[in-house]
C-alpha cells in the first residue's frame, strides 16, 4: 500500500522542464539504469518511478492489471509526467517503441516467444530489470524462459556478446536480507546453472553465503530435485 511518505519522498525528486506542467517532461532526480529509468521503491517492492507517477495520479493509487505497461508518448524514459504516461499491453508497447524506431524485431532462430524483441533480450541481461520476476511482470514471460536466455540456449546471436555469468549474478543473486545458509527455489536455480557451467562449489557457496555441502549436495540430486533449469 503507498502511504503519504512514499508520495512525499517521490515528489522531492521531481522537477518539470519548463513552464507548463502537462505539456512539458517532469525529471526525476534519481539513479538511473542503462534504459534511462528511474528505479522507486514503495512498499517493500522494486519498480520504476515513472510507473509510481502513473499510480498515484492516473489511476487512484490502484496497481495497474496485471500485464499492463506504463508507456511514454514523449518517448522519454525518465520522465514522471502523468500527462505523459499511459497503459499498454507488452505487444502494443513493443510496436510503439518499435514504430519509433527504437527497436528492431528479433527475425530467424532468434524468436522465441512473440512477446520479445532483441531489446527486451539484451534488457534482460544487462541490468535494466531488479530481478527474474520483475522480468517476468514486465514482459509477460515465464522464469523459465529468463533462464534459458541467461544460460545462452536461446537468442544466441545476441547473448554471445554478453557476459552472461555477469548477468547471472546481476538478476538472479539478490543478498539483501537473505541470512546466511538459506536458498529458495530462485537461488537453487541459479546455482545449477552455475554448476552446469563447471563452477567450483567452493566458489559457488562463497557467492551464495551458503555452506558447500548445500551445493554438494544440489549437485548429487540429494536436494531439490525438483527444480529443473
Amino acid at each position: 500500500m503507498i502511504d503519504q511518505s512514499d508520495v512525499d519522498r517521490f515528489l522531492k525528486r521531481v522537477t518539470i522542464d519548463g513552464d507548463n506542467e502537462k505539456i512539458d517532461c517532469w525529471n526525476y532526480d534519481g539513479c538511473t539504469i542503462p534504459k534511462g529509468y528511474h528505479p522507486f521503491s514503495w512498499d517493500c517492492r522494486q519498480s520504476y518511478a515513472h510507473r509510481f507517477s502513473y499510480i498515484i495520479y492516473n489511476n487512484n493509487f490502484k496497481e495497474p492489471p496485471k500485464g499492463l505497461y506504463v508507456c511514454h508518448t514523449c518517448d522519454v524514459p525518465g520522465c514522471v509526467n502523468p500527462n505523459h504516461l499511459f497503459l499498454g499491453t507488452a505487444i502494443e508497447n513493443n510496436l510503439d517503441m518499435k514504430n519509433k524506431g527504437r527497436i528492431n524485431p528479433a527475425k530467424g532462430d532468434q524468436i522465441h516467444t512473440v512477446k520479445l524483441w532483441a531489446q527486451d533480450v539484451i534488457d534482460i541481461i544487462t541490468g535494466v530489470y531488479l530481478n527474474v520476476e520483475h522480468v517476468c511482470a514486465e514482459l509477460n514471460i515465464t522464469d523459465n524462459v529468463v533462464y534459458k536466455i541467461l544460460r545462452g540456449d536461446i537468442w544466441k546471436d545476441i547473448t554471445k556478446y554478453y557476459d552472461l555469468e555477469k548477468a547471472n549474478k546481476q538478476l538472479l543473486f539478490n543478498p539483501w536480507n537473505r541470512p546466511s545458509n538459506v536458498v529458495d527455489i530462485g537461488i537453487v536455480k541459479l546455482i545449477k546453472i552455475r554448476l552446469a557451467q563447471y563452477h567450483s562449489p567452493t566458489v559457488i557457496a562463497k557467492d551464495f553465503n551458503i555452506n558447500r555441502n548445500i551445493v554438494y549436495s544440489i549437485s548429487y540430486g540429494n536436494s531439490w530435485k525438483h527444480v529443473i533449469i
